[in-house]
């Protein structure tokens, strides 16, 4: 569907494809995991044996979007006074750690997610890497990624934009990025985990495909929105595994 856009597209700006990073094109789990396992000996002589075993043996696919998430998922709801303490120091901990560039090695592409990067910008379509991740804590770590495992970076029709204001919203961010790429190219598609954003974009730019990356997404609603589809990966992007939502 987007690759067929790209193809037809007539116009004198060039067709723009907006990618959201964490949790669209990288699974972050590992980068959780990491931060997990080293928090693990600062803390494990306060935990119950059955945690403390679980979160021993945790693997990448038990991380999910929050901390309280990866403690359901194990069979731990947050809903004590000692797993609510457990919780708050774990969240310091993964906090302090989540949100720089020293752990963002641990990131890993999606499958498929590369190739398909790496599709659109042969077809022509200039990328834009449109990311809520700190410009001045991340911008390093991000650019190295990139670079490393192989998507269309730092070369003509590539860009990077990153939060600069840390107490911006992700939402917030990507409006004000969406309005100035819109002075310059023709946002076709936009590919996110978050519906909030996704929906904020759509609105912004009812022309385009949006594109929700169904992979994992905080809990937060957002309203009914337009030209929205989903797909599981990247590894099958063609139809019929694009799923129109709106």
């Amino acid at each position: 569907m987007v690759a067929e856009t790209i193809g037809r597209f007539k116009s004198s700006l060039r067709p723009v494809i907006l990618l959201d990073l964490d949790s669209t094109l990288y699974e972050v789990g590992p980068r959780t995991l990491r931060i997990i396992q080293e928090w693990l000996p600062t803390y494990s002589n306060k935990l119950p044996l059955d945690l403390k075993i679980a979160l021993e043996n945790l693997v990448p696919g038990q991380v999910g979007y929050s901390l309280k998430d990866t403690f359901a998922n194990l069979g731990f709801p947050v809903a004590t006074r000692e797993l609510e303490t457990i919780s708050a120091d774990l969240k310091t901990f993964w906090w302090d750690r989540f949100f720089s560039s020293d752990y963002l090695p641990h990131d890993r592409p999606y499958p498929g997610a590369v190739e398909y990067a790496n599709h659109l910008y042969d077809l022509g379509a200039e990328l834009c890497y449109l990311t809520g991740r700190s410009e001045l804590r991340m911008r390093k770590g991000t650019e190295t990624n990139l670079l490393r495992d192989g998507f269309p970076f730092q070369i003509e029709g590539t860009q990077l934009l990153m939060r600069q204001q840390d107490d911006w919203s992700d939402e917030r961010h990507k409006s004000h990025q969406v309005a100035k790429l819109a002075q310059k190219g023709f946002p076709i598609a936009s590919f996110e985990n978050e519906p909030v954003n996704l929906v904020t974009l759509s609105k912004l730019i009812p022309h385009a495909a949006h594109i929700f990356v169904d992979t994992v997404c905080s809990d937060h609603g957002a309203e009914p929105g337009k030209n929205l589809y989903a797909i599981k990966g990247f590894s099958s992007f063609q139809p019929p595994s694009i799923t129109k939502i709106q």
